[in-house]
């Protein structure tokens, strides 16, 4: 994956690892602790960013917040291309 071209992208992937870093700890994904998290990593991001994620993913479960996050992963059971055929 390329690094992030403009400084709006880079603010967003700093709060997508900051939500992550949460979302694997348990934590709430809240717009206190994403700050939390990015002053702590010296990180600094429009204030709109953490407000912006923190209700995306306010109320989700963790497959949703995984799926919203991470892309939504790969389909499930499809074979890989190229792979023979199971049977």
């Amino acid at each position: 994956m390329p690094a992030p071209a403009t400084q709006q992208e880079r603010e967003e992937l700093a709060v997508t690892y900051a939500a992550l870093i949460l979302h694997d700890d348990g934590l709430p994904i809240t717009e206190e602790n994403l700050n939390k998290i990015l002053t702590a990593s010296a990180v600094k991001v429009q204030a709109f960013w953490p407000r912006v994620f923190a209700k995306l993913l306010e109320g989700k479960d963790a497959s949703q917040i995984e799926d919203i996050i991470l892309g939504g992963g790969a389909a499930p059971g499809g074979a890989a291309p190229g792979a023979p055929a199971a049977g």
